[in-house]
């Protein structure tokens, strides 16, 4: 057997450009290269897949211990639940060196529940203030060990830029009242769904009040928040909130908005589906001082807008038929009634690209579709939604039912009419969904 022509084919065949191209990791010319591929792969891979990653060699230990650290993973533990895994890691944390301690910058606590037999160390707090100088986000979502207790001391976390406390039942205005100052350079709160004892008003204006670099407030179906919290956001001078998401809560009336479109001048981003927001208020987020930085707005569910006249003095506003400089607007989410009376007023002056209508009604139809592209000529996303499922009109309640015409279901919204749609053309993609959470990009912490 000839093996230096074997040797000579295999490696003309490895220097083919279609085979390095099919896989380059094994073809890199320089292990700086490797190095660098390897950089872009290992934010991608999960806990046990870079504990494997770990043998391959040197330089791949080191930077998947990197990554280990950086973000540590208490869910997918093979012995331990993330309870026992969370404990031994605040107390690991005096041991590990000020390198590692450093690069622990994300810590996900979210789920861990505490059992009858065991708990969270008490000082879990101060350990994290003491040991982890670099942490940027911290989230707790849905747990119960964030007492007031816990958080009293004079350690802070100087660098903690993201804070998610949702859906923390025990939540109360003294805690919030107690962890504010010790995050000082907060920039990102999230205190959805609290329970009725959560942080209302003193809670809020206390974050208002020691966080200077707050910009993004996420109070999402809330009771507690009233007028008061709104106003303190709105009037603290020192910070320049962008992001506000109101979406039900309940308990805010005109007033609290009506200083939030006067004080809050920095505003990207605002929800307000749900509320009890008027047509006087909406209309004052669209041409007053609010509105000049203003690029989203949602203003879907709100009962006092879908009546015609409150529909159509909105759409007056969008398309400046009253001498005034339209709104920037690029992702706007209305209600069907408000949708329907922006129809046949021309292309709308506002650069929108993300439309978002809600409550889609059976049998709407696809003339509807064609009606909102001509008025919104630069949407580049229309996203439906509606309440019920599509179906349920149309599956036969027994064997001797009518099976529904095809070509009359043709004529109606639905997701089979909006897949052709969507093969047809390339210049719009259409979305029907059942739940308004899944439209990326609607929600503040999608956009």
């Amino acid at each position: 057997m000839n093996t230096t022509a074997y040797t000579t084919t295999s490696s003309s065949s490895y220097n083919n450009p279609a085979v390095q191209k099919f896989d380059p990791l094994l073809f890199m010319p320089t292990s700086h290269g490797v190095n660098e591929t390897i950089g872009h792969i290992i934010p991608h891979l999960d806990t046990g897949s870079l504990a494997q990653c770990a043998r391959v060699s040197r330089h791949f230990n080191r930077e998947s211990n990197k990554a280990i650290w950086r973000a540590p993973n208490f869910q997918d533990g093979y012995l331990y639940n993330p309870l026992r895994l969370l404990n031994r890691f605040i107390d690991l944390l005096p041991e590990l060196r000020p390198e590692t301690q450093a690069l622990v910058t994300t810590l996900d606590l979210s789920h861990i529940e505490e059992s009858l037999y065991e708990n969270v160390r008490p000082h879990f707090f101060d350990a994290l203030t003491r040991y982890t100088p670099n942490l940027q986000v911290l989230k707790m979502v849905k747990t119960s060990f964030l007492t007031v207790s816990s958080v009293r001391g004079t350690g802070r976390l100087l660098h903690l830029r993201a804070l998610d406390l949702s859906y923390c039942e025990h939540i109360s205005d003294d805690l919030l009242v107690e962890l504010a100052p010790r995050v000082p350079r907060l920039a990102y709160l999230r205190l959805d769904s609290l329970g009725s004892d959560a942080g209302g008003e003193r809670g809020l204006a206390a974050f208002a009040d020691h966080c200077d670099d707050l910009t993004s407030v996420s109070i999402r179906y809330n009771d507690t928040i009233t007028n008061g919290a709104l106003t303190a956001l709105a009037k603290f001078g020192k910070i320049h909130v962008k992001e506000v998401d109101l979406t039900g809560c309940a308990y805010v009336t005109p007033v609290g908005l009506a200083a939030m479109a006067r004080f809050n001048i920095n505003l990207q981003y605002l929800s307000l589906a749900k509320t009890a927001c008027d047509v006087n208020h909406a209309i004052a987020f669209l041409t007053g001082r609010s509105a000049r930085y203003l690029r989203h707005l949602d203003l879907g569910f709100c009962a006092s807008l879908d009546n015609p006249a409150a529909a159509d003095r909105i759409a007056s506003v969008l398309w400046n038929e009253a001498d005034n400089p339209a709104p920037s607007l690029e992702c706007l989410a209305i209600s069907m009634p408000v949708a329907e009376a922006m129809l046949g007023r021309g292309p709308c002056p506002c650069p929108i690209t993300l439309l978002v209508v809600h409550g889609l009604r059976q049998n709407t139809p696809m003339q509807l579709l064609t009606a909102l592209l001509a008025s919104f000529p630069s949407a580049r996303h229309i996203a439906f939604t509606r309440d019920e499922p599509e179906d349920d009109e149309y599956m036969p309640m027994s064997f001797y039912s009518d099976v529904p015409d095809p070509s009359t279901l043709r004529r109606y919204i639905n997701q089979d009419t909006i897949k052709q749609f969507n093969l047809c053309q390339s210049n719009v993609l259409v979305t029907l969904t059942n739940d308004r959470e899944k439209i990326d990009g609607l929600t503040m912490h999608h956009w």
